[in-house]
């Protein structure tokens, strides 16, 4: 896989993944819906095979949850939990005519995707793609 690669894994699929490249891995994994609490790992470098992926806490800057007023029972992370990237609702409008180079892909926030199952993942150069009515989960490089 290439930088900005968006590869979609059928739910219930066994995966994994592994750097084979020589530099540090970067990857933004976006699911739907998001259950990690029902999953074991097989295999792991660190002895957590068997173990849960994932706990109810995460620590590190920005990783409390904020709620969102406008959207009920919603919550956001203003950034991942190394700081990397930083998350944000933005409106399609928004996106449209103020692009910010930091910008990496957006993923729109609406119940269709979620009923199909089909979601749909924006990549940052193909922004004309986007509905300036729909409301999106921008996912940007921190500086």
């Amino acid at each position: 896989m290439r930088p900005g690669t968006v590869l979609r894994i059928a739910p219930g699929a066994f995966h994994s993944t592994n750097n084979a490249g020589g530099g540090p891995l970067e990857l933004i994994e976006v699911e739907l819906p998001r259950n990690k609490f029902d999953l074991l790992r097989l295999r792991d470098d660190y002895k957590r095979a068997g173990m849960p992926y994932e706990s109810e806490s995460v620590s590190g800057p920005g990783s409390r949850m904020r709620t969102i007023p406008y959207l009920p029972h919603s919550q956001i992370r203003e950034r991942s939990p190394n700081g990397r990237f930083r998350f944000e609702l933005r409106s399609g409008m928004d996106i449209f005519y103020r692009r910010r180079a930091e910008d990496i892909f957006y993923v729109p926030l609406c119940l269709s995707g979620v009923l199909n199952a089909e979601l749909e993942i924006v990549a940052r150069g193909r922004g004309h793609l986007l509905d300036t009515d729909k409301t999106y989960l921008c996912i940007a490089r921190e500086d």
